[in-house]
């Protein structure tokens, strides 16, 4: 006989338990959220107060009395991935306005470990599948408009579009491709471009730093 395989098991694992421990490891940590914070993170910070405040509210009161246990960031970006993922007409056209802004400042709090890991990757994917056109989806034609666009536009800012590093100039096109905002993706670049020099010693150490600075922003769009 084998001891012990008639011993009463413990209870299982609900669907729930799964993912709490999934985002929070096996010991999770207690709930922080405050719930106003939260809302106002999601409402002003991702959202841009483009959704109705009231319906804000409701979402993110909801996913507070469950048993998540939420930080205020946490409960904040789940509020807000809730709106994004269900949103349609005016406000889904206002909100494919934002989404980018919106899961850079997600990466941001990510870095500083204001928000789980998990939430913040679940926030990410999802916009970039709903939200985004994948660019290798778009005509040669279209590609060819959209450099001569970019090319323009950069030229306006005194910049060389065409002798840009491959990486750079890759991830710019593709971007461009993908959201359609050409005058938003040179300011975008142009802002970097003023950080790199801010903080680089001199000029190799600040083309290291611009290309760095575009390889992470391919990885956070999926380029």
């Amino acid at each position: 006989m084998v001891f012990g395989i008639f011993k009463k098991k413990g209870p299982s694992e609900t669907a729930m338990d799964a993912l709490i421990r999934m985002t929070y490891g096996s010991v999770p940590p207690p709930k922080t959220a405050v719930l106003d914070e939260a809302v106002e993170l999601a409402s002003h910070d991702l959202l841009a107060e483009a959704a109705d405040i009231e319906n804000v509210q409701q979402i993110a009161a909801s996913l507070d009395r469950g048993p998540m246990p939420y930080s205020t960031h946490d409960l904040a970006v789940s509020t807000a991935l809730n709106i994004f993922k269900n949103a349609d007409g005016d406000l889904r056209t206002a909100l494919l306005e934002i989404e980018e802004i919106a899961r850079i400042q997600v990466q941001n709090w990510l870095l500083e470990r204001k928000v789980a890991p998990l939430i913040a990757k679940t926030f990410n994917d999802t916009l970039l599948k709903i939200y985004s056109a994948p660019a290798n989806q778009a005509s040669p034609t279209q590609v060819k408009e959209v450099q001569e666009q970019l090319t323009a536009e950069f030229a306006k800012a005194g910049i060389n579009f065409m002798n840009l590093h491959p990486t750079i100039h890759r991830t710019l096109l593709r971007e461009a491709v993908m959201f359609g905002r050409i005058e938003r993706t040179v300011e975008m670049f142009v802002e970097l471009a003023e950080q790199a020099q801010r903080e680089g010693r001199n000029d190799t150490a600040r083309a290291a730093l611009l290309l760095k600075m575009m390889e992470k922003r391919a990885a956070l769009l999926g380029l």
